[in-house]
């Protein structure tokens, strides 16, 4: 919820005029979506009574941290950003691996095969090593596979001692057997301790070291299984584990191009691979689908229970049959999703997932499961919509639906993740009627609409399946088909469109409703026959002479003939009307349409990928049909434009991390309005105020259209705040005394907290380069927030 004031702009440099006239944004205020896609999970024991877990999302907040206490009770985690390893440094959504030095509590991650390690407390991380595909780290030694320094050769293996500082200590390693082509997994084995590096495939590959892990020399021997899986139609095997009594389990999933030709199987075998036992991994939900990234296996009361991405089974006498986790429970629609399962180390009866909505846990064998989400910032925000008093709200993101309350007042509500008919796939567009706010439409590979604003009544969560281009004659695919956008027609709202596309060389298309989404059809755009048509990136529905119009911008695609620029399609009589506008050439991308809060006038944000990419703004007059001159985005950034929107007679453009505005009567006039933290990319910008969805969150912020003074010291709420430039400290001044303050990143990561209960003080916060925010609460307990913007430090 916004509970912030105006925000003091502090500027750090000289020799500039006094006044300055720009388009500039006020500091992001956080909105309440909170989770994300988290990638990898470590835990260790702190004490006898705590741990601490660190997971890495899919975020420029790449890692965060949570500490829970394992006594009497199960207490909650709540995580925060890694200080070293936040937005502002630089490590973004790369973070696959982690692992810690428990006895020193020093942490490890790799990325980009750079392995680094930090502190719980530390500030930045130190660089390890280079060339590093994958690594582990068992009690006091670790071992790190290595790309060999000559081209083609085979891989390495380096092991050596980590001390008690946590500082490793490599020694020369040895050759494998080969040059592995992705990482490979890495497992020791209960049994004799012995590691086992198992490579992806359908016919996969196994290579094992005979010494012990924390035995290892320079000539240890290198052996192969004899079988690693077996070799089945269709299946590729993904994930291997080792059981206490020696035997061996891989997971195998169809395809990735055909996801859905058959279902996931398991195969074990009691003897190291000489013979295998397999069958199909039948859990609940339709055919296919990928496996988990690794094997939970425990022994308890004679039972052997298997977890394995969202499937477990506690029967091995009845290898498939497999169950989601929260067979009895699920909390708050938290379900575990394909990533990676992990054991408490104190509590074993805890399991942590990867969850549709972030991170969560299950108990009780995998009867019940629960989200722990509270400070992960890293949900990735797909689209926005919203009522046409923006006093409702909903937003798609690839961790849910949230809807908003009573936005911008001093009630607003955020509800909630919802998760249509438990789909938990992500969800990529959202469209709101205009007529009827209660009508909703949301979309991931398929289209759900709710009546009623999502509300749950009895055994219906309030959501319907109205349309999926997997089923009938368009035969789209089921995991890798997207819905990225859907319109309804402010003329008649019983006509929706929504757009599709496909991964790898599949294709999408364009498909309609006459009657409020009960029955659907394909918009033939490019193609004569239903199917595979063209990938749809946006929609717009507009009225020209009392018809609905669609105009619908796709991906290019050099090589198939009419893939680029818009498609303009209009209604008459139940029949539409099918061209191609002219104006585009046949490399044109089309990123994003909008109109004017006018309707009248349709804006299209596009990219020429020719030698020099350019981002490019063209008009069409609705009532005169006439397109406009192209107009350039802004020179000086290249970079891969993502959104446009319109409000207030400003254009805004996200290229990256940046947001550019624009009079919208001048186009070539780009003033750089706001800057996130490097690696933070802009997904979707709406305006009623300007809400930003990002790769971190939801952010909202306003235009400032006012003189910027470039005076450091600026009062707002009588309170002066100074950015120091020769000592590097915040300055604060204010007629009442401050009893607490808070520093955070724009990221949000929090910095310092402290108390200081004085009036007049300074901070030592030893800032770099980059955008803060300042919040502060006054001995009458007014809160205020300034943003800090350090550009140069003397």
């Amino acid at each position: 919820m916004k509970n912030l004031s105006l925000t003091a702009l502090i500027f750090g440099l000289f020799f500039l005029p006094k006044h300055i006239s720009a388009q500039t944004l006020t500091a992001p205020v956080a909105e309440g979506v909170y989770g994300g896609q988290i990638l990898d999970i470590e835990s260790w024991e702190f004490d006898t009574d705590s741990v601490y877990v660190l997971i890495s999302t899919e975020s420029p907040n790449s890692i965060f941290i949570g500490k829970g206490y394992r006594n009497s009770t199960r207490e909650n985690l709540i995580f925060s950003v890694l200080e070293s390893a936040g937005s502002d440094d630089g490590y973004g959504s790369n973070v696959e691996n982690i692992e810690v030095h428990e006895s020193s509590n020093t942490i490890y991650f790799l990325v980009n095969s750079s392995l680094y390690k930090t502190s719980i407390n530390s500030s930045s991380a130190t660089l390890v090593d280079d060339l590093v595909k994958t690594f582990i780290i068992q009690r006091d030694t670790m071992c790190l596979i290595k790309n060999n320094l000559i081209a083609g050769g085979n891989d390495t293996l380096v092991f050596g001692p980590i001390d008690g500082s946590g500082n490793f200590t490599p020694s020369n390693g040895f050759s494998l057997l080969k040059q592995f082509t992705d990482p490979p997994q890495l497992i020791i084995s209960p049994v004799d301790n012995s590691m086992h590096l198992f490579e992806r495939g359908s016919n996969p590959q196994r290579q094992y070291i005979i010494d012990p892990f924390n035995a290892m020399s320079n000539s240890s021997s290198i052996a192969s299984a004899v079988s690693t899986a077996p070799i089945i139609s269709n299946v590729e095997w993904r994930t291997f584990g080792i059981a206490n009594d020696g035997t061996v389990y891989v997971a195998g999933q169809p395809p990735l191009g055909s996801p859905t030709i058959r279902d996931r199987a398991i195969a074990w075998s009691f003897d190291n691979g000489f013979t295998w036992n397999d069958t199909l991994m039948d859990g609940p939900g339709p055919e296919g689908g990928v496996v988990g990234n690794n094997f939970v296996i425990e022994d308890i009361g004679g039972e052997r229970h298997i977890y394995c991405g969202n499937l477990f089974l506690t029967d091995t006498s009845i290898m498939h049959t497999w169950y989601n986790p929260g067979t009895e429970q699920i909390n708050d629609l938290n379900r575990a999703n394909d990533g990676k399962t992990l054991q408490d180390p104190i509590d074993q009866d805890i399991k942590y997932h990867t969850t549709n909505i972030g991170f969560g846990y299950s108990v009780s064998a995998g009867d019940s499961i629960f989200g722990w989400n509270e400070g992960i910032d890293a949900v990735q925000v797909n689209d926005i919509d919203m009522s046409p008093d923006f006093s409702i709200g909903w937003v798609a993101s690839k961790s849910g639906i949230r809807k908003v309350e009573n936005y911008n007042t001093p009630s607003e509500l955020w509800h909630t993740a919802y998760f249509p008919n438990l789909d938990g796939s992500p969800y990529l567009s959202v469209a709101v009627d205009t007529f009827d706010n209660n009508i909703v439409f949301v979309g991931n590979q398929r289209v759900y609409k709710t009546t009623n604003g999502g509300t749950a009544s009895g055994s219906s969560d309030g959501w319907n399946e109205v349309f999926t281009p997997e089923t009938g004659t368009y035969g789209f695919n089921r995991i890798n088909t997207k819905c990225n956008v859907i319109a309804i027609s402010r003329l008649d709202n019983n006509i929706i469109l929504a757009g599709f596309s496909q991964d790898y060389t599949n294709k999408g298309g364009a498909f309609y409703s006459l009657d409020g989404g009960n029955t659907w059809d394909q918009l033939l755009l490019n193609t004569s026959s239903v199917g595979e048509d063209l990938d749809v990136n946006d929609i717009e529905l507009v009225e020209e002479g009392g018809n609905v119009v669609a105009y619908i911008g796709v991906e290019s695609d050099v090589m198939t003939s009419g893939a680029y620029g818009i498609y303009r399609a209009e209604l008459s009589s139940s029949t539409w009307s099918v061209t191609q506008e002219s104006v585009f050439g046949a490399t044109d991308n089309i990123i994003d349409l909008e109109m004017n809060p006018a309707r009248d006038t349709l804006i299209v944000l596009y990219k020429d990928p020719g030698l020099l990419p350019v981002n490019n703004v063209i008009f069409k007059d609705i009532t005169t049909n006439t397109w406009s001159s192209n107009y350039i985005g802004p020179l000086s950034d290249n970079g891969n434009a993502t959104a446009i929107t319109v409000g207030d007679g400003y254009i805004f453009m996200a290229i990256e991390e940046k947001i550019y505005t624009c009079p919208f009567t001048s186009p070539l006039s780009w003033t750089l309005a706001y800057s996130y933290p490097v690696g933070i990319d802009i997904n979707v910008l709406f305006y009623d105020e300007l809400l930003v969805g990002t790769s971190t969150g939801l952010y909202a912020q306003e235009l400032d259209l006012t003189n910027v003074s470039t005076n450091p010291n600026i009062e707002i709420n009588k309170t002066i705040v100074h950015y120091n430039t020769a000592s590097g400290n915040i300055d604060v001044i204010s007629d009442a005394k401050i009893n607490e303050i808070s520093l955070y990143d724009i990221g949000g990561k929090l910095i310092l907290n402290e108390f200081p209960n004085q009036s007049k003080f300074s901070v030592e916060a030893n800032l770099t380069n980059g955008i803060y925010i300042l919040n502060s609460q006054n001995e009458n307990g007014k809160v205020n927030s300034h943003k800090v913007i350090v550009v140069e430090k003397r």
